[in-house]
């Protein structure tokens, strides 16, 4: 897990799309896409339903955003 994984991820959550965050974030949406699913495999399991528009958090990407709240803040503030 790296900053660039957790900052892509809380942009999407923020966003409510991969490809919005990649907007907001000046990147490829493939960049983001590949971060967050080097996350997942490392967490063991899938954050985001894809399916849905918005993208919405699973269990474990709810878990894992409520862990990670205070943390997005920091990170946000440091782009």
């Amino acid at each position: 897990m790296n900053i660039k994984q957790l900052i892509y991820f809380c942009q999407v959550v923020e966003s409510g799309s991969a490809s919005m965050a990649a907007k907001q974030l000046f990147i490829a949406p493939t960049a983001i896409s590949m971060q967050l699913a080097a996350l997942e495999q490392e967490l063991g399991g899938e954050l985001l339903n894809r399916g849905s528009r918005p993208m919405s958090l699973t269990k474990l990407g709810n878990f894992f955003t409520q862990e990670l709240s205070r943390s997005c803040l920091i990170l946000r503030s440091c782009r």
